[in-house]
């Protein structure tokens, strides 16, 4: 059995029994009491799950969808064990693993897509964590692109087609005579 304590300032915090047979308090923050009410009825499906070894599907759903600060809390109580350190992954890296991937691609798109990696690495540095990059951040990208390409002609490196040249008889052929 829970029980939901209410700090002042609309905090709360769910009081319980651990399994260790210690009382334990976990924090929830600022909520209704609607909402401490809905934590703390998981809270008590996840201590029973504790004696049972397993937990219902909705609980177990409701914990993956938790934020990780929240998790962190269940976690120092013992209620959960900790979620593993995401891992890094650079830019500079998910992009040649994103290539490597695709080994079906044609040669001016791979030129392409080697260019449009030089200018993203350039801009934001083949070490920054991908899930650190807003979409704030891709339009500052999109404006300095066009700050560098404003009023210039492509330099030759990054024409990856010939000029198409329409001759006198292509031109009958597309209008029809």
């Amino acid at each position: 059995m829970a029980s939901i304590c209410d700090d002042g300032n609309g905090l709360k915090r769910i009081l319980f029994v651990g399994i260790d047979g210690k009382r334990r308090a976990v924090r929830i923050g600022k909520a209704s009491m609607k909402q401490a009410e809905a934590f703390k009825v998981k809270i008590e499906n996840l201590v029973g799950g504790g004696y049972s070894g397993s937990i219902d599907d909705e609980t177990s759903r409701w914990l993956a969808a938790l934020p990780d600060k929240l998790h962190a809390r269940l976690a120092a109580v013992g209620l959960v064990k900790a979620r593993a350190a995401a891992q890094v992954v650079g830019l500079g890296a998910f992009i040649d693993a994103f290539l490597a991937g695709r080994p079906d691609y044609k040669d001016f798109t791979k030129i392409n897509f080697a260019q449009v990696k030089r200018w993203l690495v350039d801009c934001f540095g083949a070490g920054k964590d991908i899930r650190s990059i807003t979409s704030a951040d891709g339009e500052g990208f999109r404006q300095q692109d066009r700050r560098r390409t404003r009023g210039k002609q492509y330099p030759p490196e990054h024409r990856t087609r010939p000029p198409v040249v329409q001759s006198r008889d292509s031109a009958r052929f597309v209008s029809g005579e």
